[in-house]
């Protein structure tokens, strides 16, 4: 499977790109404000302004983009294969990367690996059947987004949780059609009130946030043995038998061998 080649700066500072940035940004910013930690890691530049990790509280921010698509700082590698150790980053930011990744799956095994216990995971991505999606097939130019090949949240969670993540929450965006949100002003505010609370599949755009879980201990409570006798050694008699023993051999039970008390 071929990567499809995502949106480039430009194209969001026509009227559709910068709406989307618009309504996307508005969305993340108290996502992202939830990462905090040593280290946050954005994988892939997305719009106008690329990097999104201003948001977070995280003491260390570092974008890591494929070779050419970035213009400021960041770490160029190849998205399948990130140089980071295991176990390092609190928090991993996945904007619209699976959409235009040639194996996703890989993607997302590759941030949880990077993750710490506990760390958490956040997806930005398009819906497969949202309003966006569709009415971007539809044109005759097709928009970026057309070429797009997005994951749905319900694989999406399948992934995660097969890979030991929980899912903590999904949150939708772009409740309209775009030419009826470009309008702007109540429109495109009634839309985005009502349409992720009334109709979220038909949303254009989601971010989930997943937690990667820790293996918990689980304290195994030894059994007591008892110790093992030789085969063929004799019962150990129990009290009554040796009782019955010592007066058999005209010794009391309290000590006396006469069978008086002193």
């Amino acid at each position: 499977m071929v990567a499809a080649l995502s949106p480039t700066p430009a194209w969001f500072h026509t009227p559709l790109g910068a709406l989307l940035e618009r309504q996307e940004a508005a969305l993340l910013q108290p996502a992202l404000e939830q990462a905090v930690g040593l280290h946050a890691l954005q994988v892939g530049a997305w719009g106008a302004r690329g990097e999104w990790l201003s948001y977070s509280r995280a003491q260390r921010r570092t974008l890591l983009a494929a070779p050419g698509t970035y213009r400021g700082p960041h770490v160029a590698a190849e998205l399948d294969q990130w140089p980071v150790q295991s176990d390092m980053v609190d928090t991993v930011f996945l904007p619209h990367t699976l959409d235009f990744a040639a194996d996703p799956d890989a993607l997302v095994r590759e941030a949880v690996r990077v993750l710490v216990g506990e760390g958490q995971l956040f997806v930005l991505g398009f819906a497969p059947w949202g309003s966006w999606r569709l009415a971007a097939r539809l044109c005759r130019e097709p928009a970026p987004l057309a070429v797009a090949q997005p994951i749905g949240v319900r694989r999406l969670r399948d992934w995660l949780r097969v890979l030991g993540c929980e899912t903590v929450g999904v949150q939708h965006c772009l409740g309209g059609v775009p030419a009826a949100q470009l309008i702007g002003g109540r429109c495109e505010a009634l839309l985005e009130r009502v349409g992720p609370r009334i109709y979220p599949w038909g949303c254009g755009a989601y971010l989930l946030h997943a937690r990667k879980h820790v293996p918990s201990m689980t304290a195994i409570r030894l059994r007591w043995q008892r110790r093992p006798r030789p085969i063929g050694a004799l019962a150990e008699p129990t009290r009554r038998e040796a009782d019955c023993q010592r007066e058999l051999a005209g010794v009391s039970p309290l000590g006396s061998t006469d069978g008086t008390t002193e």
